[in-house]
């Protein structure tokens, strides 16, 4: 995709500094609470972004008239529930779950789960996402804890909430622009989504998952492998600032490494699926992709490769992750 094509989205003749600031000031009509994140990046510029996020539109003006920040939404201030549908990473596979009914993207695994709740797709506001996803914005309901989570709704599909954030309509990320391609209003989050969001997940220990009987196949290690990445990445997005977010980032890479060295999860997998979850936490780029790369290599170092399945072998030891 070419990172010169037009924009629809900007204004013409306008400049980025103009467009970016006039979107701030329409989210702030809207009643939702914006900051600035670095030019061109998904980071915020504010360490306490969520504090000081703002709907008033001097604030908005003197910001967006310094730079061409991109504009971060902040969803807690703004009571806002926002559905992320992706498109599936290059070399990633679907779970079995999705790949027997051909699902392949974010869109299609809710279209799926909205026909199994005996549902429509829902229409509300939405945002394209510059790698082909969208984000779908809610209301979020009254006295109902909804909690960040990642891909544990479904196969490329999170959810940011209180404590979360999303780029809004004309940030820029690559030269590729969000935008705006649903400006139906803010709809409620419907009740079959919110149940989806919402509902308990079962969450068992390696002990309690491998029991005392024969060890497990390597289908079972990978079924483990993929519920301990939604686990820690749901967790950590879902972290607030100054509460440990690089000492819990660094635990789980090095936890899923030793998964990556027994086979049982690709290391591309665990690296953009914690990236995507350490940035949405508001950890720095550079300071993620730094933490990964240790914790990764200190689990390399630890771990022994383990037999195959079925000749006698635990493994270095599936960390519990209750």
């Amino acid at each position: 995709m070419s990172a010169t094509r037009p924009d629809p989205e900007r204004p013409r003749g306008s400049d980025p500094k103009t467009s970016l600031r006039l979107s701030a000031l329409d989210y702030a009509r809207r009643g939702m609470a914006v900051f600035p994140c670095l030019v061109g990046r998904k980071e915020p510029r504010w360490s306490a972004w969520e504090a000081r996020a703002t709907c008033d539109p001097a604030e908005i003006s003197r910001v967006w008239g310094r730079a061409p920040y991109n504009i971060g939404v902040a969803c807690g201030p703004s009571n806002l529930v926002v559905v992320d549908l992706d498109v599936s990473k290059e070399g990633s596979v679907p779970p079995a779950e999705w790949r027997r009914v051909g699902v392949a993207t974010g869109v299609e695994v809710l279209v799926a789960l909205a026909r199994r709740a005996g549902e429509r797709f829902p229409t509300t506001m939405t945002v394209a996402t510059p790698r082909g996803g969208r984000h779908l914005v809610f209301r979020a309901p009254p006295n109902v804890e909804v909690r960040n989570s990642a891909g544990t709704v479904g196969w490329c599909v999170d959810v940011r909430a209180a404590g979360g954030y999303v780029l809004g309509v004309g940030s820029v990320i690559q030269g590729i622009t969000y935008r705006l391609v649903n400006a139906a209003p803010v709809a409620e989050l419907p009740a079959w989504l919110q149940t989806a969001i919402t509902r308990p997940r079962a969450w068992v220990s390696e002990a309690q998952w491998r029991g005392s009987g024969p060890p497990q196949s390597a289908e079972d290690r990978r079924r483990y492998a993929a519920r301990a990445l939604e686990h820690e990445c749901g967790e950590l997005a879902a972290m607030a600032p100054d509460s440990g977010r690089n000492h819990r980032l660094n635990s789980a890479a090095f936890r899923l490494g030793l998964l990556v060295v027994e086979g049982a999860i690709a290391e591309r997998d665990v690296v953009a699926a914690l990236t995507t979850a350490a940035v949405q936490s508001g950890l720095g780029a550079m300071e993620t992709e730094r933490t990964i790369a240790s914790a990764l290599a200190g689990a390399a170092r630890k771990s022994t490769p383990v037999a195959p399945a079925g000749e006698g072998n635990r493994g270095p030891g599936m960390p519990d992750l209750r």
